[in-house]
Parts: structure tokens; C-alpha cells; sequence
């Protein structure tokens, strides 16, 4: 882990100690006189019993206050400077954090158990009187369980493996923090920083008044009006902040209450209707003219947004009979309507007509006013995928890393901004991208995530299909096989922050992707696993900044780095490359064919035209022939294309998947020869040194 605790080295160091004197007595015992054994071994026992208790006591005294030397490079398991800030923060305030835990926990969430407790060390020493620390060990079906419950403490019901058979047991691992107010943390999930969950708690804890975050109510449907949300996202932001939901057919500024005390920060004597300190807008393209206005209004006004919007989100497509994924909601795309159309033609009533969306859903007022272009259909792909776990996943799915041999110093995926300084990996689906609109550097734009150098950009036409139907046209999403990937070797910037103060004041940060914030993510980051991605930790960043309060930034991206084997990623870059070229060798020859057929069309159809014998309608019957005949011919060079391509990337597949073991299993033989060699050679020096001890200590004449 990173960690070596000097309760541990100490104990290794007396058993090596009390061993080594007691070989060192009974070497010299030899030389004792017969009349002073009992006496020698009497004392030589004392002696040995002494330095044994020394080393015991010592060593209980480090268990009472534990010292350990943090050797990983990020410093994970060193109390943070914000932590220590909180503490000096405390002043008069009296603390209490109450933690219940079970007494047995599955193995998984033994690791997470023992931080728990060595951070509710620290935190009780370094806290002092300020900070009392108090630990419920929880049995099933106790009266200390149902304290817990009381609390807001909740148990998770795990499923484990246990000696060969699987059992279910309620966990309880949680804790209170009371100061000002009271803050639950319901469960340390695998994946919780847990310095970070409790400091986050005491300084919520401790706040006399919360920053309120503004809801916008959109199609996304992210917060209701009364201030309710499925979306995980919202409950995150309830630990540390207010959450209100904001209407946008209402006006979001008002005129500033002249009694009020609050300080006109703003200067154009407005105010929030709802009180709110930023606000937090998912997909404000679906909004109508009368919403754009007010939304516009706010964003104007130079206060603080957190605006997210997708040309295509994902979690909103649903999947059709057929298992095609049909595409519900997108800003190219009307207004969903507000009652289901099957149920309303059982009702024996049309749907109401919905009103339009302002700018057609190109926010095109929005993105003027903050100078950037954004294409409200276009959507990106990414091939630089570090992560072989998700390598079946498709080149839509953006994986942004700070590893890797994709990532370089002119190659950079994550800026220097805060919200995005210590963070790691990261990904987006089916993501749009911002382009600054111009070449020159600007001092009120700045990048926050930027793809690899193996991306493109991909159209609504070249990766959706319309299908017509009795309630209109509907688009659904076409297979990764049928979506033609081209590289530009360019790098698509996905996130910025827009922050100017003279003229046309305005902070914002935009993301182009929707699907980053699903509620699938904070299952991850709950459960843990070897890849942890900073999905999360990036949207409650950027909500800490834009909100003034920076303080549990670098907290909250402290983990442990993703080292990648970049040598195995080189050879993966080979096949990707060969793909690419094979992608792109079958598509020209499909292009060609096609061309073939318009032209061998475009003769077939002039020669009807002069046949003077066929009336009209035999023409056009004639025509529509071979219009089907082309693309028969058009679909049926597709397929051959395409199974040509299918055959040539598993060949280039098996290739580089044997190059791939060839060199795990050169690794493993270096792995296994080199650590011997030392020895190997260590052992020779000494034997040669022994040989000429014995040669030298052998008289000249008995030599042979």
C-alpha cells in the first residue's frame, strides 16, 4: 500500500534483536567454566528477558499512538492540509463523530474498515478536546442498530463468499458528525475517499449558513419542482449544499430587496428569485423562447453556471422492439411530447402539440454570448483507450487519462484549471465537443478536457438512421460496425470554463456531454474497483469552484495514479492503426463501387429517356427499377466490403493479441532470470573467495 508503520518494523526489529542475542549467549556458553554455568545462564536469562520486555513495551506504546511513514507519492495517507485547516477552523465549536460499524465485515470492505479507523485516530489526536470521537461496534438486531437507524445510519446488505458458501449480512458502516448541525455519512462504500467523506461532513457540519445551488428544470427532468430527483448527482450535492429547483418560465432575476443586508456582489442590483449562489443547468436546449430569455438573463448577469448539454445523450434513448436503441431526447430533435402518445390515442385524443425550442436547440444565443462554437449534432470518437478491460467497449466512449502513451506534454488531455489539476481518468459517451471559435489563445477561455490525437468527429448522419412510422419520423442509433470512423489526428475540447468580468461579464463552465453524470457513475465510485474514474469528483469540482469554496478541491482528487503498461499500449497502437487503415481501404472501395453504379445508373436511365416508345408512367416505373437494382447492388458491395474488413481486422486482431503474449511472456522470463542473477553471482564471489582462503592457508609443499 504505501504504507510502513513503525508499530511493525519496531516488532520485527526486537524479535530480530531478543534472536540475535539469544544465538549470541549460547555461542559463548561454550567458554563458560562448569562452577559459573548456573549462575552465567541465570543471568544471561535476565538479561535476555529484559531486552524482550524493553522491545514489548516500547512496542505497546506505539500502538497506543501509531506512527507510520507514508512512502506513496500522491501522500494518501497523510492528513491533508485542508484537514488541518479544518481543525484550526473549529475555534470554540464542540465536535462529536459517531461512527457505527459491524464487528465483522466482508473481506472486501476490511481495508475500508481499517482506514476508517486509522483516520478516527488521527483525527481524535489532532482534534484534541475539540473532537470527540466515539466508536458503536453494531450487532445484528441490537439496540445499538437501532440507534444507528435512528441516526440515518442505514445498513448495506452484502452478498459474500464465506468458507465456500455464499451469505447475506446487513453491514453497517457510517458515521454522524454533529456541530452546528448534523451531517449522516449513510456507508464508507469501497470506493469513498474516507478522509475526504469525513472532513467534507465536518466543515458542512460546521457552516452556519449553505451555498444554495440552482436546479434548472429542463426536459432532462434532473430536479421536479418540488425539489425531488432519481439523479444520484443531486443527492451528492445535498451532503455539502441547498439544493432548490429553479422554473425557468418564471423570472430568475429579480430587483434586489433595498432592506436587504447582502452585498450586491454583482453590481446591477438583481438578485436571484430562489436565493440561489450557482446554478446548474442540464440541457437548456430543450428550453422554449420565453425559458431561453430568463435563462439568458442569468447567465448575462455574470453569475456562476454549470451547464451541461449533448447532441446525442445516451441514457435517454430506449430500446425498440427490435433491440435498435431509438433516440428520445436530443437538441436536433423536437420537444418530447408531454403525453404518451400510445395513451393518448387509447384515451381516443391527440397529444397536445408542443411548443418549439428556442434557436431550434442550437443555444446559439448562449454560445454567442460566451464567443464558442458548439455543433448541437456532431458528436465525437476517441480511439486512445488505455484501459484493456473496456476494450470491447466502442471509440465513442471518450476515455480521457492521464497515463498512457496517448498523453504527453503538447498532448494534454487535463488542463492546469483546479477542476480539473488533480484529477486522472475520466470518460465520456457519445460526447459533443467546443471548438474556441479562434487560433489565438484567450484569457477568458480555458480548455478543461481535450481528447487524444486518435479522434474525429462524426455527423447525426453518419451515425443515425430515420425510420418512418405511423406517429412520424424517429431515429435510432446505428451499430459501431456500420459508423465510419476517421481519424484527424485533432484534439476535441469537451469541457471549458468561460470567465470574463469587464465587459459582457460571465462564468460559466460547459460540458458537452450528458451521460458523464449518470447515475452509474456514483455506483462506481461507491463499489471501488481497480479502475476508479473521476466522473464524479470532476462535476463536484467544478460546482466547489464555481460556488467560491476551493477548499475540498485537492482533497477530493487525492487517489492513488493509474500506472498503465505503456509498452503494451504501443502494441495495441499498431492494431488500432492497422484497423484504421483497413476501415478506411474498404470504404474508398465501397465509394468506388458505388460511384460505378450511379454512373452505369445515370447511362441506363439516359437511354430510357430516348426510348420514345415507353409513355410516362412506364418511365417512371422503369426508373424506379433501377433504382432498386442500384441499391441492391449498393447494399449487397457494403456487405462485401464490410466482411472483407471484419476478416481483415481479426486477422490484424490474432496478430497483435499473440504479439501482445509474446511480450508478456518475454517479460515474465526477464521477471524470473534477472532476481536470481545477483545471487547466482554473489554465491560465485564467495566461493571463489573461500577457494583461495583454503588454497592460501595450505603450505607450498602439500599442494599438488
Amino acid at each position: 500500500m504505501g504504507v510502513i508503520p513503525l508499530t511493525s518494523l519496531w516488532y520485527f526489529a526486537t524479535v530480530t534483536v531478543v534472536m540475535l542475542y539469544l544465538n549470541l549467549v549460547a555461542i559463548s556458553r561454550r567458554r563458560w567454566s562448569a562452577d559459573r554455568s548456573k549462575g552465567m545462564s541465570f543471568q544471561f536469562g535476565v538479561r535476555a528477558g529484559s531486552v524482550a520486555m524493553t522491545g514489548i513495551s516500547i512496542l505497546y506504546l506505539l500502538w497506543l499512538w501509531p506512527a507510520r511513514a507514508d512512502l506513496t507519492s500522491e501522500n494518501l495517507y497523510t492528513l491533508s492540509d485542508v484537514t488541518e485547516q479544518t481543525f484550526e477552523e473549529i475555534g470554540d465549536n464542540k465536535v462529536t463523530i459517531q461512527v457505527f460499524m459491524s464487528a465483522e465485515v466482508p473481506r472486501q470492505y476490511a481495508e475500508t474498515k481499517r482506514t476508517l479507523d486509522g483516520v478516527l485516530r488521527e483525527f481524535s489526536a489532532r482534534g484534541g478536546n475539540k473532537v470527540e470521537v466515539r466508536r458503536v461496534v453494531v450487532e445484528p438486531s441490537s439496540a445499538e442498530a437501532e440507534d444507528a437507524r435512528a441516526q440515518g445510519i442505514n445498513p448495506q446488505t452484502l452478498v459474500f463468499d464465506r468458507d465456500g458458501r455464499t451469505e447475506e449480512r446487513e453491514v453497517f458502516l457510517g458515521a454522524v458528525v454533529q456541530c452546528n448541525e448534523t451531517v449522516e455519512i449513510p456507508f464508507f462504500g469501497e470506493g469513498l475517499p474516507v478522509e475526504y467523506e469525513l472532513t467534507r461532513s465536518l466543515r458542512t457540519a460546521m457552516e452556519q449558513k449553505k451555498v444554495r445551488i440552482g436546479v434548472l428544470q429542463t426536459d432532462a427532468r434532473f430536479i421536479e419542482p418540488g425539489g425531488e430527483s432519481s439523479w444520484e448527482l443531486v443527492n451528492e450535492l445535498r451532503k455539502q449544499y441547498q439544493i432548490v429547483a429553479v422554473d425557468p418560465n418564471e423570472e430568475i432575476l429579480v430587483d434586489r430587496d433595498e432592506s436587504s443586508k447582502k452585498k450586491d456582489a454583482y453590481g446591477d442590483g438583481k438578485t436571484t428569485k430562489q436565493g440561489f449562489d450557482v446554478m446548474l443547468a442540464v440541457m437548456p436546449s430543450s428550453l422554449t423562447e420565453p425559458e431561453m430569455v430568463n435563462f439568458m438573463a442569468y447567465i448575462e448577469s455574470g453569475r456562476p453556471a454549470l451547464v451541461f448539454d449533448d447532441p446525442y445523450p445516451m441514457l435517454f434513448t430506449r430500446q425498440g422492439r427490435g433491440g435498435e436503441r431509438m433516440i428520445q431526447v436530443a437538441p436536433g430533435l423536437p420537444k418530447p411530447p408531454a403525453m404518451d402518445p400510445m395513451q393518448a390515442m387509447m384515451m381516443g385524443r391527440q397529444p397536445p402539440p408542443q411548443p418549439p425550442k428556442a434557436d431550434g436547440g442550437r443555444l446559439t444565443r448562449f454560445t454567442e454570448y460566451l464567443r464558442f462554437g458548439w455543433n448541437h449534432r456532431s458528436i465525437i470518437f476517441d480511439g486512445a483507450n488505455p484501459h484493456t478491460d473496456y476494450a470491447r467497449l466502442p471509440s465513442e466512449f471518450a476515455f480521457i487519462s492521464r497515463q498512457g502513451i496517448y498523453t504527453t506534454d503538447k498532448i494534454w488531455k487535463f488542463s492546469s484549471h483546479p477542476v480539473t489539476a488533480g484529477l486522472h481518468d475520466l470518460v465520456c459517451m457519445y460526447t459533443g465537443f467546443v471548438t474556441s471559435g479562434t487560433q489565438d489563445e484567450r484569457e477568458d477561455y480555458k480548455p478543461l478536457l481535450r481528447t487524444s490525437t486518435q479522434s474525429g468527429e462524426l455527423a447525426w448522419e453518419s451515425y443515425t438512421d430515420m425510420q418512418q412510422g405511423f406517429q412520424g419520423p424517429s431515429y435510432i442509433l446505428r451499430e459501431d460496425s456500420d459508423i465510419r470512423h476517421v481519424e484527424d489526428k485533432h484534439q476535441y475540447e469537451i469541457a471549458v470554463h468561460v470567465k470574463r468580468e469587464k465587459d459582457d461579464p460571465a462564468n460559466v463552465i460547459f460540458v458537452s456531454d450528458i451521460d458523464m453524470i449518470h447515475n452509474q457513475f456514483f455506483a462506481l465510485r461507491m463499489g471501488g474497483g481497480d479502475i476508479t474514474f473521476d466522473n464524479v469528483t470532476f462535476v463536484l469540482n467544478a460546482v466547489d469552484v464555481l460556488a467560491g469554496k476551493p477548499e475540498l478541491v485537492e482533497l477530493r482528487s487525492r487517489r492513488a495514479a493509474l500506472r498503465t503498461l505503456t509498452h503494451m499500449e504501443k502494441k495495441t497502437a499498431g492494431f488500432r492503426t492497422a484497423l484504421t487503415d483497413e476501415i478506411d481501404k474498404r470504404q474508398k472501395a465501397l465509394d468506388k463501387a458505388v460511384e460505378q453504379f450511379d454512373e452505369q445508373l445515370k447511362k441506363e436511365a439516359e437511354e430510357l429517356a430516348k426510348d420514345s416508345q415507353l409513355d410516362r408512367r412506364s418511365l417512371e416505373q422503369q426508373a424506379e427499377t433501377l433504382e432498386s437494382q442500384r441499391n441492391l447492388k449498393v447494399q449487397a458491395e457494403r456487405k462485401k466490403q464490410q466482411r472483407l474488413a471484419n476478416a481483415a481486422i481479426r486477422k490484424a486482431r490474432i496478430k497483435t493479441t499473440q504479439n501482445i503474449r509474446n511480450t508478456e511472456s518475454s517479460f515474465r522470463a526477464f521477471a524470473w532470470f534477472v532476481p536470481a542473477i545477483l545471487p547466482i553471482c554473489f554465491g560465485l564471489l564467495f566461493l571463489g573467495l573461500r577457494n583461495l582462503s583454503e588454497q592460501s592457508s595450505i603450505s607450498a609443499n602439500r599442494r599438488v
